[in-house]
Parts: structure tokens; C-alpha cells; sequence
């Protein structure tokens, strides 16, 4: 009755004054009642009781507990005991001595207590990161404990698959986990952590693209729980703001931030960054620069500092500040690459889980395999029966060493295939949905040599169609940047190439037409000094007067626009598609001034009076080239040697 009423006041009252009192009575008396052992075998049991609301107090106990008097079994039950208070306290442990004492002695017992050291062995396994061994052992237990109807290990197990798989990132494994452990929580009984896993499945639809049914699920949860916990409802208003960034309501995003301020939560790094994303996408730079400042980048996790490189090269960019905004890309794009790294080896932690499935229903087989055997020895005495049942049981034994052989060579096609994944790890980062393509196709292969055993000879087949894939889709990339690096020569070659060909332009047409303008230009010189002077007073020879009307001709322009249109790509052909409303003499005097005629010759040529002539066409056509927009405008100024500005007070004279 003391002792009942201890225990009774330890779980009423949670006070930490009459645990301790409890303890000291409690040990003299178990002492006298039982010995040394029993009272410590009392004490792993009191533990165990008050773990789930006291795991403080339970805690203590353990720690108080001599084990070297603990037989086997209870040495078993209390590293388990331990792990499970230590963790409820959030002190994990850095090995795992402790869990791998109950993991190893439950194994093979198919109980609760085996349930739940696998559960802690694999989140043990998950918190270091191993992420293949980590699926393996939440996987058995999950079975483990949904053939014992623990619903709330089952729950357990399957929210912690949920996580490995977002960590291993397999969005559709980890929102189908995510809802097993809801529906597994319900189930049991504990509607609290039910609530909780609402968020989780919220995320694991969004990682799924599934945005709308995400945002409904948020909204859905339970108001109840939701006002009453700070910190479930702090993660219900951040699932929300990240249902809203991926659906760019970028105001609301901000809504909801200013919401958890005035609630008086820390912000977080991230919390900084999607307010810069926001103010950056809203336009409003200053804003967005300060929430960038704001954020702690030393302390930022791989995936936060990509975020930022990210946000901050575009903000530098929309500043105009682009030197420093390629910088700092070079450096996210590097950052990138080497995060990418690791989605290389997904494929194979997909593989190997699916091997530890496979593994674990084997197991399971076996131990279903000796119970038969204690079964018919048991019930059928007879020798001729028992003889039958050893035939049996020796055919099962033969297919499952089979198995075992088919899984063996599975595995080791697996690893195979990462070494190879693993050399062309660069050139796969552009190439994750042809990948994503083959691990459905091993995925498929994989459960069709679950459900039948009849179909392995037709899944290796499909293994090393497979694989075959896989080494196309290596040699086809490995082709590809081969021809990406013999066009990048040959770029350079036609780039040389039009370099050579524009000089030859210009020294053929120099060869072509230097005598003749040479000549034309001493004429029109002579012709323009000629028409200065009195008639009477200059001599003026018949056979110039001739040159000069012979090159107005129409066909010797022609010729000149066909030798330019030859050696310039067809230049006098754009300049009129570019500015068909020109008139003919508008167009003769672009090709003069292409050709370098001098304001004399060009006068001449075209019968003006005077050059001041020539000066106001000159004007009237920069004026109606400058109405087109000014990168191809200023392109053609310089073809004519032309000032591209234009000053309205007066004309721009420069040829």
C-alpha cells in the first residue's frame, strides 16, 4: 500500500521532491522484501511505467540502477529503458553500444520489446545518417509491429521512414509513410501525435508539387490542439508559408511572418531568406536587402547558402551590379554541383532498401519455417508424417537458398552499377529524369521479384536490360559533350574565318575600286573647281565631262551595290529591307557615303549645287534612320561612317 501510494504521488503531482523521497524509502524496503535483484528488477519496471509522463524522473531512476547484478535479459531491458529516457530528455547518444545491447538480444524474440528496439535502433541509425541501414531496420519493425497490432510503434516506425525518405529524397515514399504513421497514431489511440504528423504530410505534398492540397490540409487541422500548443502552431504557420512561397503569394508569405513576430517567435535564418525572396520578387530591392543582411550565413545549413547565393546574385543583377552578381552565381553554381553530388547515390539507397525488405520478409520466412517445424513434430507423432514434413521443409530450405543467391547477385549488381554511377557523377547532373525513369523500371523489377518468385529469371533479364540503359545513357552524354567541345572549335574556326573574310572585304574592294575612286575623286575635284570659276576661264576637257556622266549611270551603281552586296554580306540589300520608304537618291547617297566619297564627289555625282547640299541630305537621312530602334540604327551609322548623335539645334557634319 506504501509503495503504491509513493508511485501514485510521483505520477499525480510530477514533483521531483517526492520522487526522491519515494526512492529512499522505496530501497530498504524492497531490500527486506526481496534482495538486491528483485529491487532492482522493481525499479526498471517503475521506470518503464513512468517513462511516457515523467521521463525525467525515469531517468533518474535508471541511472541510480546497479547493472552488474542485472541478469542478461534485464540488462537487455534496461539499455533499452535508458535509450528510450535519454532520447524523451533529447540526449542522444554518439554510438550505438547502448541500443545495439537490446537490438541484438530481442532479434529474433517477435515481441513488443523487440519492436522497440529496432525502433530506436533504426532512428539511431537515421540520426547518424546511415541512411541504407536506417530503412532496412524501421522497415522490419514496422512489419514487426503490425503483425503484433502495435499500432503506436507502427506509427512510430513509419514516421520515421517518412523522414529518411525526405532525407534520401524520395518525395512519394516519404508523404506515403507520412500518412501510414497518421493513420497508424489514430489507430492507437494518440490523436496528439496524429495532429502532429498533419504538417509533415503538409510538406511531403508540397516536395510532391501537390501545392492546393497541401494549403487545405493546413487550414484543416485541428483548432483545438492548434491554440493550445505554441509549438505545433508555430509549425502549422510555417508549413503554410512554405505552401505559399511555392505558390508565389508572396503578400501572404509576408503576412504570416509578420503574424509570428508580433507572436514573439525567433526567426530563423530562413525565416530572413523568404522575406528577401518575397520583397525581391514584390520589386522592392531596399527590402530585400536588408532581410539578406539580416540572415546569419555562417551558421546557414548547404541547402540555406545555396538559398542565399541564389537570392543575393539575383538582387545584385536587378541593382546592375553584374560583375559582382556573376561572382557570386559562379560561387552558388559551385555550391550546387557539389550539393548534387549526393542525389548520385539515391538510386542505390533505393536499391538497398528494397534488398532489406526482401531481406527482412526472408528472415521472416525463416522463423515461420521453425515454428511450422516445433508444430508438426508436436502434433504428428508418426514417423512416416514426420518424414514428410522434413521433405517439406527441406524444399522450402532449397528455394529460399535460391533466393538468397538471386539477392545476392542483385546486390552485387547494385554495386556495380554505383561504381559506374559513380565516375560519371558530373555529366548525371543534367540527366535526373532519365535516371528517375531506370530506378522506376528497377523499382517495378523489384517488386514484381517480391510478389512472385517465379519471375526472377524475367527480372534479371529486366536488371540487365536495365543497366544496359543506364551505360547508353552514359556513353550517349559522354557523346554529347564530345560534339559540344568539337562545336565549340568549330565556333572559333567560323568566328577566324569571318575575321579573315571581312579584312579580305576590305582589301579586295581597296584593289577593286581605289584607282577608280582615286580617279573619280580627282574629276569631281576638277569638275567641282570648275563650276566655281567662270566657264570661260577654265578649259574643261569633253572627255571628263563624259567620265563624270558615265559613272551616274544607273548600271555602274549597280555594279557597285552588287561588289558591296558580294563582300558585305548583301549589306545593300538590308539597308533598303530596313528602310524601304528611302527614295533612290536617298538610297545613292547610303552607297556613296559606304564607299567613303567625299562631300565634293558626292555632289558632283548627284548634280547638288553645292556641299552644303550634300550636308542637308545627309541630315534628312540620319533623321529618318534614327525613327528605327538604335542598335540597328547605330550599326548602320558606323557602315557610313556617320555620328550616330543627333543634335536638334543643328546638323551633325561628320562623315
Amino acid at each position: 500500500m506504501i509503495l503504491s501510494f509513493i508511485f501514485q504521488a510521483m505520477r499525480i503531482h510530477h514533483n521531483m521532491l517526492v520522487f526522491i523521497l519515494s526512492c529512499i524509502i522505496l530501497t530498504p524496503m524492497i531490500t527486506s522484501c526481496g534482495g538486491k535483484t528483485a529491487g532492482q528488477k522493481h525499479l526498471l519496471s517503475v521506470a518503464d511505467e513512468i517513462m511516457s509522463c515523467n521521463p525525467d524522473s525515469s531517468l533518474t531512476i535508471l541511472d541510480a540502477i546497479d547493472t552488474i547484478s542485472l541478469s542478461e535479459n534485464d540488462k537487455a531491458y534496461y539499455a533499452l529503458l535508458l535509450t528510450k529516457a535519454r532520447n524523451k530528455n533529447y540526449l542522444f547518444d554518439e554510438d550505438d553500444s547502448l541500443i545495439r545491447r537490446a537490438y541484438t538480444h530481442y532479434e529474433n524474440s517477435g515481441d513488443s520489446l523487440a519492436v522497440q528496439s529496432e525502433y530506436y535502433m533504426g532512428e539511431f541509425l537515421s540520426r547518424a545518417q546511415r541512411w541504407d541501414e536506417a530503412l532496412f531496420v524501421l522497415t522490419e519493425s514496422y512489419h514487426k509491429a503490425v503483425r503484433l497490432e502495435d499500432w503506436f510503434y507502427a506509427g512510430m516506425n513509419a514516421r520515421e521512414l517518412s523522414h529518411v525518405n525526405k532525407m534520401i529524397m524520395y518525395p512519394a515514399d516519404e508523404l506515403k509513410w507520412a500518412r501510414t504513421a497518421k493513420e497508424m497514431f489514430v489507430k492507437s489511440g494518440h490523436p496528439v501525435h496524429a495532429a502532429w504528423m498533419d504538417p509533415n504530410i503538409a510538406a511531403a505534398l508540397v516536395y510532391n508539387g501537390e501545392y492546393l492540397e497541401a494549403l487545405d490540409l493546413i487550414n484543416a487541422v485541428d483548432s483545438t490542439f492548434y491554440h493550445t500548443n505554441r509549438q505545433f502552431s508555430n509549425l502549422v504557420i510555417r508549413q503554410k508559408i512554405n505552401v505559399y512561397m511555392h505558390l508565389r503569394r508572396y503578400h501572404e508569405v509576408i503576412a504570416e511572418y509578420e503574424n509570428l513576430d508580433r507572436e514573439g517567435y525567433e526567426p530563423t535564418s530562413r525565416d530572413f531568406l523568404d522575406c528577401a525572396e518575397c520583397w525581391l520578387m514584390l520589386d522592392d530591392q531596399e527590402k530585400a536587402y536588408r532581410f539578406l543582411q539580416m540572415a546569419d550565413l555562417p551558421a546557414m545549413s548547404l541547402s540555406d547558402s545555396l538559398y542565399y547565393g541564389n537570392i543575393k546574385s539575383r538582387l545584385l543583377a536587378s541593382s546592375g551590379r553584374y560583375k559582382e552578381a556573376y561572382e557570386t552565381s559562379q560561387d552558388w553554381s559551385s555550391q550546387l554541383m557539389k550539393s548534387d553530388e549526393k542525389l548520385i547515390t539515391n538510386p542505390q539507397i533505393a536499391l538497398m532498401a528494397e534488398y532489406y525488405q526482401a531481406k527482412s520478409q526472408l528472415r521472416q520466412l525463416e522463423i515461420d519455417k521453425m515454428k511450422e517445424r516445433i508444430v508438426y513434430w508436436i502434433v504428428i507423432g508418426t514417423l512416416v508424417v514426420g518424414i514428410l514434413i522434413v521433405s517439406i521443409l527441406l524444399n522450402r530450405r532449397k528455394k529460399i537458398e535460391k533466393l538468397n543467391i538471386l539477392l545476392d547477385k542483385y546486390i552485387n549488381d547494385a554495386q556495380s552499377l554505383k561504381e559506374d554511377l559513380d565516375m560519371t557523377k558530373l555529366q548525371l547532373s543534367d540527366s535526373h529524369e532519365q535516371l528517375s525513369d531506370s530506378k522506376r523500371q528497377l523499382l517495378s523489377s523489384q517488386e514484381e521479384l517480391t510478389a512472385s518468385s517465379g519471375r526472377n529469371a524475367s527480372f534479371v533479364e529486366e536488371l540487365d536490360h536495365s543497366k544496359k540503359q543506364l551505360t547508353d545513357y552514359e556513353n550517349r552524354l559522354l557523346s554529347s559533350e564530345k560534339d559540344m567541345s568539337h562545336l565549340k572549335a568549330r565556333l572559333l574556326e567560323l568566328e577566324d574565318a569571318g575575321n579573315k573574310k571581312a579584312e579580305m572585304f576590305r582589301s579586295n574592294l581597296q584593289r577593286l575600286f581605289s584607282l577608280h575612286i582615286t580617279t573619280l575623286e580627282k574629276i569631281c575635284s576638277a569638275k567641282f573647281v570648275h563650276d566655281s570659276k567662270d566657264s570661260s576661264s577654265v578649259q574643261y576637257d569633253k572627255v571628263i565631262i563624259d567620265s563624270i556622266k558615265s559613272m551616274r549611270k544607273i548600271d555602274v551603281m549597280e555594279q557597285l551595290a552588287k561588289a558591296i552586296n558580294e563582300y558585305d554580306d548583301g549589306w545593300t540589300v538590308r539597308f533598303k529591307q530596313t528602310y524601304p520608304t528611302f527614295t533612290q537618291r536617298q538610297y545613292l547617297l547610303a552607297m556613296y557615303l559606304y564607299l567613303g566619297f567625299k562631300t565634293e564627289t558626292i555632289s558632283v555625282l548627284m548634280e547638288m549645287t553645292n556641299t552644303n547640299a550634300v550636308h542637308v541630305a545627309k541630315h534628312k537621312l540620319k533623321s529618318k534612320m534614327l525613327k528605327t530602334d538604335s542598335k540597328t540604327a547605330s550599326y548602320f551609322f558606323k557602315k557610313l561612317r556617320m555620328d550616330s548623335s543627333y543634335k536638334k539645334t543643328g546638323l551633325a557634319h561628320e562623315i
